[in-house]
């Protein structure tokens, strides 16, 4: 299904040079119970009440069908603290588990 851009959205990533980076916020589910918020900011970041915390990520680029759904993104997130390796080992490395991934430019962080 087609996706619904803010305005701003559209006019921040149909710039030549943006001064602004592109933030990306991570819901990584870790169990049923558990998740992480990461944000690849250099500082923390509030959305919705969640408190998003710097950590080293990284992102393929995002394929999708002619239909418009996401079929398959690679997503990788540092395991420097070892925070993740518990469950990384006990969950199959994490496969099959949600990951909510939200892209903003900085400049427009309330949209």
């Amino acid at each position: 299904m087609p996706r619904t851009l803010p305005a701003s959205f559209i006019l921040e990533k149909n710039k030549i040079y943006n001064s602004d980076p592109w933030l990306l916020l991570i819901e990584l589910q870790v169990s049923s119970t558990s998740s992480f918020y990461l944000t690849n900011s250099m500082t923390s970041i509030t959305s919705n009440g969640d408190v998003f915390d710097p950590y080293p990520i990284k992102i393929d680029k995002i394929p999708s069908s002619d239909e418009g759904d996401l079929t398959k993104i690679r997503v990788t997130v540092s395991n420097i603290t070892r925070q993740l390796m518990t469950y990384i080992e006990t969950s199959s490395g994490l496969v099959g588990y949600t990951l909510l991934l939200q892209i903003f430019n900085a400049a427009n962080l309330n949209d």
